[in-house]
């Protein structure tokens, strides 16, 4: 069950009855929404924000749970908002609902630069109790993905705003990242970190950045997308790693006699087991 239920039922609420979710992990801003405007003006809009009534503004005033970008647009037309009002179910951590879902509803849209995600990821696991392994699970996300977007956190706050201004790349920071713990281990005596081979996946040859560059690029974004390595988003690179692996899976269970179907990273995020498919005679 979700921490909010939302009624079937679409209110139409003016833009300065809507206030912005404090929990929301954008903290940069909604971005350019000029094409989202000319889509407004011509279509309408065609999905309903998801909010909550306000506990101190009085009657007929929400704070938004979804929809932060059409809420921005519809201010400057203006024109009223559709809406899906929710309702917290017992027991359930509104700010947990918040920001898994500005963390998934943002994915497919403009995406969250990286250090927005390492706060959001950061406050779900401190104020919601969540691990890191858990936080994975329930963003379909790995969990060395969840550990090393957290790294950045131990940048500098200026070199941290460097990130968000793209006047630093990702891969960069996380260098930074790996300097720093190299001189914490220095200054404590302990050994270097040994540091492993791997496979130039993050060349634009590898068949993995390929496919990831061929996803990233075959889906609508805005200018603001920050491509990591210079290759493709970070979702779309976590999806070309999830494909790989769901095809590595199903070969070995067709090796053992199992006839598997493909089985897609959505799938296998929901709990699927490759093991499941029906024995071959």
């Amino acid at each position: 069950m979700s921490a909010i239920e939302y009624s079937e039922t679409i209110v139409m609420v003016p833009p300065d009855h809507l206030h912005p979710n404090p929990h929301n992990p954008r903290t940069s801003g909604p971005g350019d929404v000029t094409e989202l405007m000319k889509s407004i003006k011509s279509e309408g809009v065609l999905e309903p924000c998801l909010v909550r009534a306000h506990p101190t503004k009085g009657a007929d005033h929400y704070i938004l749970d979804a929809g932060e970008r059409r809420w921005t647009a519809a201010k400057y037309i203006p024109v009223d908002l559709p809406c899906r009002v929710g309702v917290l179910t017992t027991g359930a951590s509104a700010i947990e609902h918040t920001l898994i879902t500005g963390l998934t509803e943002n994915g497919p849209r403009v995406n969250l630069n990286a250090i927005e995600r390492a706060h959001a990821y950061d406050k779900l696991m401190k104020e919601c109790g969540l691990s890191q392994m858990a936080l994975a699970e329930r963003l379909g996300l790995t969990s060395g993905t969840i550990s090393r977007t957290l790294s950045l956190l131990v940048l500098a706050p200026r070199t941290q705003q460097a990130v968000i201004e793209k006047k630093l790349t990702v891969a960069q920071a996380h260098q930074l990242v790996s300097q720093h713990r190299e001189k914490q281990r220095k200054r404590t005596g302990q050994a270097s970190q040994v540091q492993s081979y791997e496979l130039p996946i993050f060349t634009s040859t590898h068949f993995l950045a390929k496919l990831a560059k061929r996803l990233c690029d075959g889906e609508e974004h805005n200018g603001n997308r920050i491509l990591l390595h210079e290759v493709a988003c970070e979702r779309h690179w976590e999806r070309a790693i999830r494909l790989d692996e769901a095809k590595v899976q199903q070969t070995a269970a067709r090796e053992q006699g199992f006839a598997v179907p493909f089985m897609s990273p959505e799938m296998a995020a929901a709990g699927n087991s490759v093991g499941r498919g029906v024995k071959s005679e």
